[in-house]
This record gives structure tokens, sequence and C-alpha cells, in this order.
């Protein structure tokens, strides 16, 4: 699995190249997975229902929602992400807010048109999951 996008070449419509002052012609532009991954997770969290949360299962990492697993070395990447909802939410509707909002949002930013967004609702957050706020006196 490649770890990065390397565009190069003439630009589309709207696009800004730079000009390589040692040959005259275009740059390249190379966008890391990483980069891919933190639009996805923003765009992810701006849609009603889907909240960050972090669980309780004693491994760094493992229950930390949204996931998001992308390979922008692949021209039209496939996006994997993994949420967590709010009880109650209409699932079927926040998934389609997410797949919506990651493709838009990757598009807008890289120029990039996702082939697919799969989305995964691997936790239902209740109030009693939530973190209590503490308070120190």
């Amino acid at each position: 699995m490649a770890s990065a996008s390397t565009l190069a070449g003439p630009a589309s419509a709207g696009d800004t190249t730079d000009t390589n002052p040692s040959t005259g012609g275009p740059g390249s532009l190379t966008i890391k997975n990483r980069v891919g991954e933190q639009i996805a997770r923003r765009a992810a969290l701006t849609v009603d229902g889907v909240v960050a949360h972090h669980g309780a299962l004693g491994f760094i990492g493992a229950g930390d929602y949204p996931k998001v697993d992308v390979d922008l070395s692949d021209p039209l990447p496939v996006i994997g992400v993994q949420i967590a909802v709010t009880w109650p939410s209409p699932i079927t509707r926040v998934a389609h807010g997410v797949r919506t909002a990651v493709a838009a949002e990757l598009h807008r930013l890289t120029g990039m048109v996702a082939q697919r967004v799969d989305v995964t609702v691997s936790a239902v957050i209740t109030e009693d999951d939530r973190p209590t706020e503490r308070r120190v006196l």
C-alpha cells in the first residue's frame, strides 16, 4: 500500500500549478495518506449524530472514532470510515451524510474524487457512555 498521491502534469480547470524553475514545467504535488485521513475524520464529525469517541478498551487508539483508512496513491481512492453515533440516531441517514460529506470535502480540498466511501457504524453511544465532566476543586 503506497502512502501518498502524487499529482503531476498539466493542471485541470481551477487548479494552480507551480512552475519548476529548473525545467520550466509544472512541479508535482504529493498528498500523504494521513492528510486524507484528517480530511475524512473532520468531515465525518460535521455530520449530525456522529461523535468523537474514545473507548476504554485499554489499548491506545483501539476504541477511538472516527477511524479512517484511505490510500491516496489510487487516483480514485476508496475510503473506509468507522464512526460512533449517538443514541438514538437514524443510522442510515447518518451514514449517507458521512459518505456525502467525506467525498465532498476530499474533492474540495484535494481535487480527488473518491471511488466510494464505505461507512461502518462501530459504536452507538448513549448518555451513560459519555464521559462525565470532572471538576477539580
